[in-house]
């Protein structure tokens, strides 16, 4: 008899994937790339020769980890929020498999695909030893750090599917999740700290946060890598428990119980905050309809459009915080073209995300092909997403850019010890990051609601539309900039690299998201009939081609 035979078969079906293979070898190549860069990046400093290792290995970890982690998150909080929305996650109890049989055997396929990513990049890890201030030690601890942030990403994702009933709430929470089991201790430990308690009590609380063990890996504090267990430790306990929360609550996820009383109060109570009393929803409806019947289905929430004012402020505590705390120099050009890039990343993430999870969403619950049954045109149906993006986005980002131009208007005028060439280019730095967001804004939208609409969930379309817009141009960037390093010896390649970076990203942003809104007008039905057929969508003509090619050159030599 076959032991957990989902993880079995998983295991096999995931082996059998192309992409997992080429994901291992695009992290490897792209661990050693970013190595590269980094030690080119340094070359030339004063006492680079003693820290290049070090920021190198520094660099690869946090990299790294960031990348995998995300990955986990992204693969694994569909899982069990897809088979309860297709209302397949009750056939699996029909047979002899267990609750961890199931929750396991879809962890498996996620960790798979993720350790084969992480394991790639370990080799690469140990290339800063040959550089000097790395040990062998290092590079084992920080692997080890890697596995558990990846497994602690992995199981909360798998908590967050088990909780959501549709996979773009899974996503968020999954992150939600996450993010609080790493920041929890060092709340506490900030409140105890502002209290006046003692070290002794929230030094303690710090090491019990997962995260700590980078802390100690990579920094320099007198405390060492000594209690790197502690960490270690908690990370296993949160991972393991948010896997036994999904054997509990699967089982009774797949049984249709009528409502109790308390819990038709609760869904009660909870709809009220949410869209309001029947009053309210009325007008609400009543107003949107007239707008566009596209922009009342998706946008009924009355609670979404304050998340991105929650993430504001909790910015603007941020650098209060800062501020007070650190002393950080408010007109600092570095900081500041810095902060705005974050948050600039931040709010494109978002953008993407949310465009790739609309078609996506009604394609999968059949909505989209209702939609485009109804006298609705094409051209209406998009209008409505988008108002619905205006109406999360548009405030929030204006408010953004304000406060961007008073601090960088700022920054140049208070600035006194860069000269007056130094901050031409800073003030043209912080011009062309401004234009490149609202740019890849507009580009973004338009590339997510297509990859939503063709690929398999909301989350694969929208991180095929951001690894296209936001990662492939920091990779021409990064490449650039390291020939200008090698070929041409600049002593400052900041404005090059700015200037790469604005010539790569428009076009590119441009021409994809052009292509992107014909591709929606032309073939948004065609598209949903195949999604609705359960057929494959065709790849990209380009790869049809090379494999053409790549054949004909075999059969030719054979």
């Amino acid at each position: 008899m076959i032991q957990l035979p989902i993880i079995e078969r998983e295991l096999r079906l995931s082996a059998r994937r192309a992409a997992t293979h080429w994901g291992r070898v695009g992290a490897g190549a792209a661990a050693i790339g970013l190595a590269i860069w980094s030690v080119y990046t340094i070359a030339g400093s004063p006492g680079w020769g003693n820290r290049a290792g070090r920021a190198t290995f520094i660099t690869l970890a946090l990299v790294a980890t960031i990348s995998t982690v995300a990955t986990a998150l992204r693969l694994t909080s569909p899982s069990i929020a897809a088979e309860k929305r297709e209302g397949t996650l009750g056939l699996l109890f029909l047979t002899h498999l267990k609750p961890y049989d199931v929750v396991f055997g879809k962890l498996a396929v996620t960790m798979l695909t993720t350790f084969y990513r992480a394991m790639a990049v370990v080799p690469v890890l140990a290339i800063p030893m040959l550089m000097g201030g790395v040990t062998v030690g290092d590079v084992a601890q920080i692997a080890g750090v890697l596995m558990n942030m990846v497994f602690l990403a992995a199981a909360a994702g798998m908590l967050a599917s088990t909780l959501s009933s549709n996979e773009k709430s899974a996503s968020g929470l999954s992150w939600l999740l996450f993010l609080g089991i790493l920041g929890a201790s060092p709340a506490a430990a900030a409140l105890v700290a502002w209290l006046v308690g003692p070290p002794a009590i929230w030094i303690p609380l710090l090491l019990l946060s997962p995260a700590a063990a980078f802390f100690l890996l990579l920094g320099e504090g007198a405390m060492g890598s000594g209690f790197i267990w502690v960490p270690l430790a908690t990370g296993q306990l949160c991972a393991w428990g948010c896997l036994a929360l999904p054997c509990r609550i699967v089982p009774r996820l797949s049984q249709d119980r009528p409502a109790t009383a308390s819990q038709q109060t609760r869904n009660e109570r909870l709809r009220l905050i949410v869209e309001g009393d029947s009053a309210a929803r009325k007008e609400r409806r009543r107003r949107m309809l007239a707008v566009n019947p596209v922009y009342w289905l998706n946008n009924r929430d009355r609670l979404m459009p304050w998340y991105p004012w929650i993430f504001l402020a909790a910015m603007a505590g941020l650098a209060l915080w800062a501020t007070l705390k650190l002393d950080a120099r408010l007109n600092d050009h570095r900081l500041v073209l810095s902060a705005c890039w974050l948050i600039h990343l931040v709010f494109k993430t978002y953008v993407s995300s949310e465009s790739a999870h609309a078609f996506s969403a009604d394609r999968d619950r059949g909505a989209l092909e209702l939609l485009l049954s109804t006298p609705l045109t094409t051209g209406e149906i998009l209008r409505g997403h988008w108002l619905g993006l205006k109406r999360l986005f548009a405030a929030p980002i204006g408010l953004v850019l304000a406060v961007e131009f008073v601090w960088i208007i700022h920054a140049l005028a208070s600035d006194t010890d860069t000269p007056e060439g130094g901050r031409v280019i800073w003030g043209c730095a912080h011009a062309a990051n401004i234009i490149v967001f609202l740019v890849d804004l507009w580009a973004l939208a338009w590339v997510s609601l297509w990859q939503g609409a063709k690929a398999k969930n909301g989350a694969e379309g929208a991180w095929k539309a951001q690894f296209r817009l936001l990662t492939l141009p920091w990779i021409v960037v990064m490449v650039a900039a390291l020939a200008l390093n090698l070929l041409l010896d600049f002593q400052s390649t900041f404005p090059w690299t700015v200037g790469i970076w604005v010539v790569i990203s428009l076009p590119l942003a441009i021409v994809s998201g052009r292509r992107a809104r014909a591709e929606l007008y032309t073939s948004l039905r065609g598209a949903a009939l195949v999604r609705a057929a359960g057929e494959r969508p065709a790849p990209p003509r380009w790869i049809t081609k090379a494999a053409r090619g790549l054949a004909g050159m075999v059969t030719g030599r054979a």
